[in-house]
Protein backbone atom coordinates (compact mmCIF):
# COMPACT_ATOMS: atom_id res chain seq x y z
CA UNK A 1 0.00 0.00 0.00
CA UNK A 2 1.43 3.48 -1.06
CA UNK A 3 2.20 5.60 1.94
CA UNK A 4 0.68 9.16 1.43
CA UNK A 5 3.45 12.14 2.58
CA UNK A 6 4.68 11.78 5.90
CA UNK A 7 3.45 14.99 6.98
CA UNK A 8 0.20 14.35 6.43
CA UNK A 9 0.41 11.22 8.53
CA UNK A 10 1.43 13.72 11.22
CA UNK A 11 -1.26 16.22 10.54
CA UNK A 12 -3.76 13.53 10.66
CA UNK A 13 -2.35 11.94 14.44
CA UNK A 14 -2.14 15.27 15.39
CA UNK A 15 -5.88 15.39 15.74
CA UNK A 16 -5.92 13.29 18.59
CA UNK A 17 -4.22 16.20 20.56
CA UNK A 18 -6.23 18.98 19.37
CA UNK A 19 -9.66 16.70 19.96
CA UNK A 20 -8.74 15.93 23.52
CA UNK A 21 -8.25 19.99 24.30
CA UNK A 22 -11.50 20.87 22.46
CA UNK A 23 -13.18 17.97 24.62
CA UNK A 24 -12.72 18.98 27.58
CA UNK A 25 -13.00 22.76 27.01
CA UNK A 26 -16.68 22.09 26.04
CA UNK A 27 -16.99 20.19 28.83
CA UNK A 28 -16.03 22.71 31.18
CA UNK A 29 -17.85 25.70 29.19
CA UNK A 30 -21.09 23.61 29.85
CA UNK A 31 -19.92 23.36 33.15
CA UNK A 32 -20.84 19.44 32.77
CA UNK A 33 -24.21 19.88 32.35
CA UNK A 34 -26.34 17.27 30.60
CA UNK A 35 -29.83 15.27 31.36
CA UNK A 36 -32.43 16.75 33.16
CA UNK A 37 -31.87 15.39 36.34
CA UNK A 38 -31.87 16.84 40.14
CA UNK A 39 -32.97 20.71 39.98
CA UNK A 40 -34.40 20.89 36.90
CA UNK A 41 -35.06 25.14 37.26
CA UNK A 42 -30.96 24.60 36.89
CA UNK A 43 -30.45 22.59 34.20
CA UNK A 44 -33.07 24.85 32.32
CA UNK A 45 -31.45 28.10 32.96
CA UNK A 46 -28.15 27.02 31.85
CA UNK A 47 -29.39 24.79 28.43
CA UNK A 48 -30.23 27.72 27.35
CA UNK A 49 -27.19 29.40 27.55
CA UNK A 50 -25.17 30.26 24.45
CA UNK A 51 -21.96 28.72 26.01
CA UNK A 52 -23.97 25.41 26.01
CA UNK A 53 -24.96 25.47 23.04
CA UNK A 54 -21.60 26.28 21.57
CA UNK A 55 -19.79 23.59 24.38
CA UNK A 56 -22.31 21.41 22.10
CA UNK A 57 -21.07 22.20 19.24
CA UNK A 58 -17.06 22.01 20.41
CA UNK A 59 -17.80 18.73 21.75
CA UNK A 60 -19.70 17.10 18.67
CA UNK A 61 -16.36 18.60 16.19
CA UNK A 62 -14.12 16.65 19.21
CA UNK A 63 -15.76 13.21 18.10
CA UNK A 64 -15.80 13.97 14.60
CA UNK A 65 -12.35 15.52 13.96
CA UNK A 66 -10.42 12.23 15.02
CA UNK A 67 -12.02 10.52 12.35
CA UNK A 68 -8.25 11.78 10.43
CA UNK A 69 -6.03 10.41 13.25
CA UNK A 70 -7.50 6.79 12.78
CA UNK A 71 -7.16 6.92 9.06
CA UNK A 72 -3.54 8.11 9.81
CA UNK A 73 -2.68 5.80 12.81
CA UNK A 74 -4.33 2.40 10.42
CA UNK A 75 -2.37 3.86 7.75
CA UNK A 76 1.05 3.90 10.31
CA UNK A 77 -0.10 0.70 11.50
CA UNK A 78 0.05 -1.32 8.29
CA UNK A 79 3.51 -0.26 7.34
CA UNK A 80 3.78 -2.80 10.68
CA UNK A 81 2.24 -5.53 9.15
CA UNK A 82 -0.73 -4.87 11.49
CA UNK A 83 -3.09 -4.35 8.49
CA UNK A 84 -5.73 -6.65 9.80
CA UNK A 85 -6.33 -5.63 13.39
CA UNK A 86 -5.76 -1.77 12.15
CA UNK A 87 -8.99 -1.75 9.58
CA UNK A 88 -10.74 -3.57 12.62
CA UNK A 89 -10.03 -0.58 14.48
CA UNK A 90 -10.33 1.71 12.00
CA UNK A 91 -13.94 0.17 11.27
CA UNK A 92 -14.63 -0.07 14.91
CA UNK A 93 -13.74 3.88 15.74
CA UNK A 94 -14.92 5.06 12.87
CA UNK A 95 -19.17 3.39 13.42
CA UNK A 96 -18.57 3.76 16.81
CA UNK A 97 -18.06 7.69 16.39
CA UNK A 98 -20.82 8.19 14.17
CA UNK A 99 -24.00 6.38 15.63
CA UNK A 100 -23.77 7.97 18.99
CA UNK A 101 -24.29 11.11 16.82
CA UNK A 102 -27.74 11.09 17.01
CA UNK A 103 -27.84 11.44 20.63
CA UNK A 104 -25.46 14.54 20.69
CA UNK A 105 -27.89 16.34 18.27
CA UNK A 106 -30.61 15.88 20.49
CA UNK A 107 -28.38 17.21 23.56
CA UNK A 108 -27.68 19.91 21.28
CA UNK A 109 -30.19 21.06 19.53
CA UNK A 110 -33.63 20.23 21.34
CA UNK A 111 -32.09 20.62 24.90
CA UNK A 112 -31.83 24.61 24.62
CA UNK A 113 -35.60 24.68 23.06
CA UNK A 114 -37.31 22.61 25.60
CA UNK A 115 -35.05 24.76 28.70
CA UNK A 116 -36.98 27.56 27.58
CA UNK A 117 -39.97 26.51 27.47
CA UNK A 118 -39.51 24.65 30.90
CA UNK A 119 -38.99 28.38 32.30
CA UNK A 120 -42.47 29.22 30.25
CA UNK A 121 -44.08 26.68 32.56
CA UNK A 122 -44.22 23.68 30.46
CA UNK A 123 -42.59 21.81 33.18
CA UNK A 124 -43.21 18.69 31.86
CA UNK A 125 -40.77 18.52 29.01
CA UNK A 126 -37.13 17.81 30.39
CA UNK A 127 -38.46 14.04 30.89
CA UNK A 128 -38.60 13.93 27.14
CA UNK A 129 -35.01 14.50 26.91
CA UNK A 130 -34.23 11.98 29.42
CA UNK A 131 -36.85 9.13 27.11
CA UNK A 132 -34.97 10.00 24.44
CA UNK A 133 -31.51 9.67 25.39
CA UNK A 134 -32.22 6.77 27.70
CA UNK A 135 -34.61 5.35 25.36
CA UNK A 136 -34.94 4.84 21.30
CA UNK A 137 -31.28 7.01 20.91
CA UNK A 138 -30.09 4.05 22.88
CA UNK A 139 -30.68 1.82 19.66
CA UNK A 140 -27.87 3.17 17.95
CA UNK A 141 -25.70 4.78 20.77
CA UNK A 142 -25.40 0.97 22.65
CA UNK A 143 -24.09 -0.37 19.68
CA UNK A 144 -22.00 2.34 18.78
CA UNK A 145 -20.48 2.61 22.07
CA UNK A 146 -19.00 -1.45 21.97
CA UNK A 147 -18.07 -0.77 18.35
CA UNK A 148 -15.86 2.02 19.78
CA UNK A 149 -14.39 0.51 22.52
CA UNK A 150 -13.73 -2.39 20.68
CA UNK A 151 -11.96 -0.64 17.53
CA UNK A 152 -9.97 0.99 20.22
CA UNK A 153 -8.65 -2.07 21.76
CA UNK A 154 -7.92 -3.35 18.07
CA UNK A 155 -5.79 -0.65 17.81
CA UNK A 156 -4.17 -0.93 20.97
CA UNK A 157 -3.48 -4.59 20.42
CA UNK A 158 -2.09 -3.57 17.23
CA UNK A 159 0.20 -0.42 18.40
CA UNK A 160 1.20 -3.70 21.00
CA UNK A 161 2.49 -5.87 18.64
CA UNK A 162 3.75 -3.37 16.01
CA UNK A 163 7.19 -2.97 18.35
CA UNK A 164 8.02 0.10 16.82
CA UNK A 165 4.88 2.56 18.16
CA UNK A 166 5.00 3.53 21.59
CA UNK A 167 3.10 0.69 24.05
CA UNK A 168 1.73 2.97 26.36
CA UNK A 169 0.11 5.01 23.91
CA UNK A 170 -2.03 2.21 22.79
CA UNK A 171 -3.11 1.24 26.34
CA UNK A 172 -4.14 4.86 26.80
CA UNK A 173 -5.89 5.02 23.51
CA UNK A 174 -8.05 1.56 24.43
CA UNK A 175 -8.58 3.69 28.08
CA UNK A 176 -9.98 6.51 26.28
CA UNK A 177 -12.42 4.43 24.47
CA UNK A 178 -13.66 2.72 27.81
CA UNK A 179 -14.25 6.34 29.65
CA UNK A 180 -15.35 8.33 26.60
CA UNK A 181 -17.99 5.28 26.05
CA UNK A 182 -19.21 4.35 29.30
CA UNK A 183 -18.59 7.36 31.64
CA UNK A 184 -21.39 9.45 30.55
CA UNK A 185 -22.53 11.32 33.75
CA UNK A 186 -19.21 10.91 35.25
CA UNK A 187 -17.24 13.83 34.62
CA UNK A 188 -13.94 12.98 36.05
CA UNK A 189 -13.98 9.98 33.64
CA UNK A 190 -14.93 12.08 30.60
CA UNK A 191 -12.31 14.21 31.43
CA UNK A 192 -9.71 11.81 31.65
CA UNK A 193 -10.70 10.08 28.73
CA UNK A 194 -10.21 13.33 26.62
CA UNK A 195 -6.78 13.56 28.59
CA UNK A 196 -5.72 10.30 27.07
CA UNK A 197 -6.50 10.58 24.06
CA UNK A 198 -4.59 13.73 23.87
CA UNK A 199 -1.11 12.24 25.15
CA UNK A 200 -1.63 8.97 22.95
CA UNK A 201 -2.11 11.52 20.35
CA UNK A 202 1.50 12.99 21.05
CA UNK A 203 2.99 9.86 21.81
CA UNK A 204 2.22 8.46 18.30
CA UNK A 205 3.14 11.86 16.45
CA UNK A 206 6.92 11.27 18.10
CA UNK A 207 7.27 8.17 17.14
CA UNK A 208 6.18 8.81 14.37
CA UNK A 209 8.63 11.61 13.50
CA UNK A 210 11.62 9.19 15.38
CA UNK A 211 10.60 6.11 13.31
CA UNK A 212 11.55 7.33 9.38
CA UNK A 213 8.51 5.69 8.56
CA UNK A 214 8.14 5.58 4.50
CA UNK A 215 6.55 7.98 2.68
CA UNK A 216 6.01 9.31 -1.43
Amino acid sequence: MQMPPKRRIIAGLWTFSISGVIAISALFLRKFVNLPVGDLTEWAQDVVTTNYLTAQYLYILAYVIPFFGFWALYMVLTQRAKERLAFWGLMGTLLGTGLPLTTMGVLAYASPEIGRLYLQGDTHLPQVINEIAMGSSMVMGMPGAFLYVGGCISFAVAIWQSGTINKWSGVMLALHGLFVAFGFGMPSLLVLSWILLAVSGILFVLGVQKDGMEST
